[in-house]
């Protein structure tokens, strides 16, 4: 946080504000400062940040669905990947539930394309039931004369292999940045969708570069085994 700061404010010459937004689940990590210091010598820097917890907005779910703004649906579908985790019906609904919202918004297609794409990326099915579901989108499209999940389906991105490389490659340099280079090379050399899926949705949950790449070791080992 205080070297992209400062990188930005020696590039530019104008003030920045630098914004922590955290999507872990831990309701007591809320790291908002970074300081070194070498006392002997009167030398001490501090950078203290403003943190938005995605968690907290939990206790906040009806202003979330009042609010037109583009970034409460992904918040909502957020905290409902969380907590549908293990059940695929619920899963299912939830995700019907804003694409559905999605079609209804106005918004513009490049918007509602982006918010999508990170929807589904966030609320992933078990193959069978993303058939089903893609299947039942699609019968929705046509009465709406639409064609997002037609789309989607063209360009394989619920099922390529390749596609959701990419997404989760972007996923973790977005969450760990510069450091998450290495984890994001190993994931473009996965072949199999079944490994993807799996990672993709315990990445989620990850709270740190380490977390996550024991999490990718154990799905790893685990496809070894099998």
């Amino acid at each position: 946080m205080y070297v992209y700061n400062y990188r930005i404010f020696d590039k530019f010459k104008h003030e920045v504000i630098s914004l922590a937004l955290l999507t872990d689940e831990n309701p007591n990590f809320r790291p908002n400062e970074y300081s070194r210091a070498r006392r002997e010598w009167g030398f001490e820097v501090v950078c203290r940040f403003p943190v938005v917890k995605l968690i907290d907005y939990r206790e906040k779910w009806a202003e979330l669905e009042a609010n037109p703004h583009p970034f409460a649906l992904i918040v909502r579908a957020y905290l409902k990947a969380l907590e549908t985790v293990g059940n695929a019906q619920e899963k299912y609904s939830w995700k019907k539930r804003f694409l559905l919202e999605l079609y209804d918004s106005g918004m513009d297609r490049e918007t509602l394309w982006a918010i999508y794409k990170f929807i589904d990326w966030m609320i992933r099915l078990p193959k069978d039931l993303n058939k089903t579901f893609v299947a039942e989108m699609k019968t929705i499209e046509e009465a709406k004369h639409m064609s997002l999940i037609t789309s989607a389906e063209e360009v394989g991105l619920e099922q390529g292999v390749n596609s959701l490389q990419r997404v989760i490659a972007m996923i973790i340099e977005s969450k760990f940045g510069e450091n998450g280079s290495r984890l994001a090379e190993r994931i473009r050399e996965v072949e199999r969708l079944d490994s993807l899926e799996k990672f993709s949705e315990k990445l989620l949950h990850a709270q740190s570069l380490s977390e996550a790449e024991k999490i990718f070791d154990e799905i790893e080992f685990s496809t070894e085994l099998n």
